[in-house]
């Protein structure tokens, strides 16, 4: 099953939190772990159906939460559906702050990545 999903490329209409490094990039490349989440029924299954997202982060090893699930670790790959119009992205890794980003579907695009530099939280 496929869990359908969204993000935006090429940094023209990103939603980011004030302060935070993260930027969803137009790729054409495949790389990183791969893992296919699935939102909608298996309706959602040619090409132009789903985008892949590759979730980067510095440092590595941070969890991946879409709409509050847990995805697996940075670097990972999400194969999205496009029916929804946007995906709650967060990542948490211990001893830094928790990043939450809002992904828009893109149209014209079948690969973003979205880099996101992990800011050492407060004792």
């Amino acid at each position: 099953m496929t869990r359908a999903g969204t993000a935006n490329a090429g940094g023209d209409s990103n939603s980011q939190a004030p302060g935070a490094d993260a930027q969803p990039e137009a790729t054409d490349e495949p790389s990183g772990a791969s893992h296919s989440t699935d939102t909608t029924p298996a309706a959602a299954s040619t090409p132009d159906d789903v985008f892949a997202i590759q979730v980067l982060s510095d440092p590595k090893g941070a969890t991946v939460y879409l709409s509050g699930r847990s995805q697996g670790v940075t670097p990972i790959t999400l194969i999205l559906g496009r029916r929804r119009p946007s995906y709650e992205i967060m990542l948490r890794k211990p001893g830094f702050k928790p990043i939450k980003r809002e992904v828009v579907t893109p149209v014209d695009k079948r690969r973003v990545t979205m880099k996101v530099a992990l800011k050492r939280a407060r004792r």
